[in-house]
């Protein structure tokens, strides 16, 4: 998992990435916190600002579960500040 804070929208990259899709994202109290698949303990991922953001969630190296392919998935997330809420856009799937 990679977080990149930008100031303003990154430029597109969709070429390096299997799924790509941009979304609101809120953090009233700044911060980021993951918690991996299966409930474990939460992860601090990233300090920012509180406030609006938009994100651009980047995905690639997913396994093929019709051939038992493990997957070596890896993602990343782009952040700027957010104007104005937007609805989801898929840009790469």
């Amino acid at each position: 998992m990679r977080v990149e804070i930008w100031t303003g929208e990154p430029p597109a990259d969709t070429s390096e990435w299997d799924n790509e899709v941009d979304i609101n994202f809120h953090a009233p109290t700044g911060g980021i916190t993951f918690e991996p698949s299966g409930g474990s303990t939460h992860i601090n991922g990233a300090s920012l600002p509180a406030g609006g953001y938009c994100m651009r969630v980047s995905g690639r190296g997913f396994g093929d579960p019709s051939t038992n392919t493990p997957s070596a998935d890896s993602y990343r997330l782009r952040l700027w500040p957010r104007l104005q809420d937007s609805p989801a856009a898929l840009r790469r799937n």
